[in-house]
């Protein structure tokens, strides 16, 4: 009996020598601690259900453009995350309802798989109830860290109310039995807001290839995200007379130099600088503020050095312009205090994505260096108004 339990409530599919023990095809329903709901702590024996300390709060969920329209084609995007040093494998359940849901409440909105964890979750349905959960390849924690991208659809097209993410997520022991397995359960509380589009376009010197192309650094790291985007960016909207941070939200840079990026309503009619941010490239600013209006904002740092602040971009030798790569630790310059972190980690050959890997093939080497020696060489930094 003890066994037929731990197959059916299992909440993480175990690897041993290569192979798919028990539910490959992620856990349960109704387990994701929710109004109503149970979590799978009581499957796994002797486990508890944990909802505080160091551990639980390495537990979050990030909205990645707090500022989406909010349809089907333009989603609201969060990232889990998790991290336990104690742990290589992770597997969750999700939910989405109204912040003052009961036990009775249906699921509010849709949610949907994104394309950045395409095959790392999926989506299932319950009674009245939909849910995101980990697949048996998404559980996979190498580094200890695990993250999943999914998207949320409101139930009307211009919500601005507030969704609450229930999730419960099993941090295992991967020792093949349904003993000595975690269970920490969290809910997140998130305020949707109107928007106004800026269509971006920008290069990054580390991915750039030539022609107007950049390499797909997630895609190169864990060959399921989408081969159309090059890596993710934080755009930052800053006051146009004192500088000072007004919005910030966070998208996918694809790799023929678009971006697509929502900020609220609040920003039409004004005027920002708009400063771009990247894992190891030099923030960079745009060279006047730019007025936003809600037919959409258009800027684009690749066509001319006018374009940034200082004229901060490096021409590719064919008139396209390019965003500085190598600030590896983000302190606003490219010198010595970027060696360290690289040097470490191309002796170790670390793999996969990684801030050190500045040509974004997904392996940390030699061939990292050549970017960072001559903007080192060249006292690179970060120019602001």
């Amino acid at each position: 009996m003890k066994k037929t339990i731990y197959l059916t409530c299992t909440f993480i599919a175990i690897l041993i020598s290569g192979n798919v023990l028990t539910y490959s095809a992620g856990p349960p329903v109704g387990y994701t601690n929710a109004p109503g709901e149970g979590d799978c702590s009581s499957c796994h024996s002797g486990a508890s259900l944990v909802t505080s300390g160091p551990t639980w709060d390495n537990m979050s969920i990030t909205q990645n453009s707090p500022y989406g329209l909010g349809t089907a084609s333009s989603p609201f995007t969060f990232t889990i995350s998790f991290s336990d040093p104690n742990s290589i494998k992770y597997g969750f359940e999700l939910c989405a309802l109204e912040p003052s849901s009961t036990a009775s409440s249906v699921s509010f909105g849709s949610l949907g798989v994104n394309n950045i964890s395409n095959g790392l979750i999926q989506l299932v349905s319950g009674a009245s109830r939909e849910y995101l959960e980990h697949t048996s390849t998404g559980t996979d924690a190498p580094n200890n860290i695990n993250t999943w991208t999914f998207d949320w659809v409101p139930p009307t097209t211009g919500f601005t109310g507030s969704v609450k993410f229930y999730i419960c997520i099993n941090s295992t022991n991967s020792d093949g039995n349904s003993t000595g397995d975690t269970i920490y359960s969290k809910s997140f509380v998130f305020n949707l807001l109107p928007t106004v589009t800026l269509n971006g376009t920008a290069f990054l010197q580390g991915l750039y290839l030539g022609g107007s192309s950049m390499a797909t650094a997630p895609f190169n790291s864990n060959g399921v995200s989408p081969s159309s985007a090059a890596d993710t960016v934080t755009v930052e909207l800053h006051d146009a007379i004192t500088g000072v941070q007004s919005f910030s939200s966070y998208g996918l840079l694809e790799t023929n130099g678009n971006i697509n990026i929502n900020f609220p309503s609040a920003t039409n009619g004004n005027s920002y600088y708009i400063a771009l941010k990247h894992r190891n490239s030099i923030s960079t600013w745009s060279a006047l503020p730019v007025a936003f209006n809600s037919l959409g904002t258009n800027y684009d740092f690749s066509n001319s050095a006018t374009k940034a602040y200082g004229g901060n971009l490096i021409d590719d030798g064919n008139g396209v312009f390019l965003i500085y790569s190598g600030d590896i630790n983000q302190d606003g310059v490219v010198d010595f205090n970027d060696y360290p972190s690289l040097d470490i980690a191309s002796s170790g050959g670390v793999l996969g994505y990684d801030p050190n890997d500045l040509n974004g093939d997904a392996s940390v080497d030699f061939n990292d260096y050549p970017i960072i020696d001559v903007n080192s060489s060249n006292g690179v930094l970060s120019l602001t108004p």
